[in-house]
């Protein structure tokens, strides 16, 4: 990192990503060393508006937007992920849409269904618990 900065006029840009930014040295965050800090948060929404008109140029599907920004907030899923989704089928646009809500309907359920067994395991263990 040191000898980054030349007077010789070439500028250059060094891009960091981490999932885990506590684990990265405090010396390496300082200012100096890494002047900008970009948080990058789950798709919203609003980002999904943005990438439907970048990669499908459908300004709404009333049927399919709605049920695909409703799955959206139950489920974390990245910009990156609807992107790489929409840009490797090389279906009709309202196949693409299909695919892509039975993708978040299907992160959906699992997390439901992983909900259902930590509450499951929870009660069995206050039962027991109980019986004590």
């Amino acid at each position: 990192m040191d000898g980054l900065w030349s007077n010789c006029g070439d500028e250059r840009i060094i891009i960091f990503t981490t999932n885990h930014k506590e684990k990265i040295d405090p010396a390496l965050l300082r200012p100096g060393r890494m002047v900008m800090h970009i948080h990058m948060s789950y798709c919203t929404p609003a980002g999904f508006d943005i990438l439907d008109l970048s990669y499908l140029a459908i300004c709404d599907h009333p049927n399919l937007f709605p049920k695909i920004k409703g799955l959206m907030q139950e489920v974390k899923v990245t910009p990156a992920e609807i992107a790489e989704h929409l840009m490797r089928n090389e279906n009709a646009e309202k196949k693409k849409l299909k695919l892509m809500r039975r993708k978040l309907m299907r992160k959906a359920l699992y997390k439901r269904q992983m909900l259902e067994l930590k509450c499951k395991k929870k009660q069995k263990r206050r039962q027991k618990l109980r019986k004590l």
